[in-house]
């Protein structure tokens, strides 16, 4: 048995195998024993243990006196949501920044290649520290009166909802609802595709009922009617919608960064069209702006 190669590989992993085990269990015997000696508890029991410490934005309801667990979910709430609007906000911003780097424009075109390269080559860590620094140092605070501020108040209007788990399942559960209605959708288009050639739109009636649907859930389920509206109180603003300079710092920067990478993507994508492709949607007589969107030189078009 010795002699079979295949025989001699299976022994040396099912030893390597044990080796990684026998390695893995005295590492964890270790740690334990280590901790015990100095009784420090191990395990998932502190979740259900009071935070002490207070979060400033919150999606659900969170005092100092919830649990760790409550804190986790708030914070893991709060990273979705500046993920979802800063991926909004760099995919239209880097979808004109890499058209703009195209254009015939010389300037413009200049504009749009100076904010890639510097955007891209400095690092995530200090936009974020220098939007922190702008926001909190250099522009004027929120409890200053408008008039010593030297700028006026943006209205921040925020609708008077009650906080809850209930706005999470009217969300999902419309998102849920999108998500199986646009795949019926796909499905009969792709039918009408092989029965008769031409498949109707998918992607925009996607994109309406994804914003539809939960807007739909919202107003079924009891939408808000009122509207809080910042008013000006002694030394403060009352009512209305406080946004953090934290948020405001990681979502200008998260946007601003990630639109510089989307801009090359956008650049890129468009070049890597040949070029007799523009040259068959003319001979198919599409229009100017249908050819020049598959074009891979838009200064043809200008």
């Amino acid at each position: 048995m010795w002699a079979s190669e295949r025989f001699r590989n299976l022994v040396s992993q099912l030893a390597l195998v044990a080796l990684i085990v026998a390695v893995a269990g005295y590492a964890a015997h270790n740690l334990v024993h280590n901790l015990e000696s100095r009784s420090i508890t191990i395990g998932f029991s502190y979740l259900s243990q009071e935070a002490g410490f207070d979060i400033s934005e919150k999606l659900l309801e969170y005092d100092p006196t919830h649990s760790y667990g409550r804190a986790f979910v708030v914070g893991l709430l709060n990273t979705l949501f500046v993920s979802a609007v800063a991926i909004v906000a760099a995919s239209v911003l880097g979808l004109a920044i890499g058209i703009a780097r195209l254009s015939p424009n010389w300037l413009l075109a200049k504009l749009a290649g100076m904010y890639i390269e510097s955007v891209r080559n400095v690092p995530l860590i200090l936009q974020l520290l220098l939007w922190y620094g702008v926001i909190t140092d250099v522009l004027p605070s929120a409890a200053s009166p408008p008039h010593r501020a030297g700028v006026p108040e943006p209205a921040r209007p925020q609708p008077s909802v009650a906080r809850g788990p209930r706005r999470l399942v009217r969300g999902a559960a419309g998102l849920a609802v999108a998500f199986v209605a646009t795949l019926l959708w796909w499905r009969r288009s792709a039918r009408i595709q092989r029965q008769q050639g031409r498949a109707p739109a998918v992607v925009w009636p996607g994109i309406a009922l994804f914003l539809a649907m939960p807007a739909i859930g919202w107003a079924l389920f009891g939408a808000p009617t009122g509207i809080s509206m910042p008013v000006l109180g002694g030394f403060d603003f009352e009512g209305g919608k406080n946004v953090s300079p934290e948020f405001t710092a990681l979502f200008l920067g998260l946007s601003i960064y990630t639109a510089a990478f989307i801009a090359e993507i956008v650049r890129g994508g468009i070049q890597a069209v040949p070029k007799g492709q523009t040259e068959a949607s003319e001979a198919l007589g599409l229009s100017r702006g249908s050819a020049c969107a598959w074009s891979s030189s838009p200064r043809r078009c200008a």
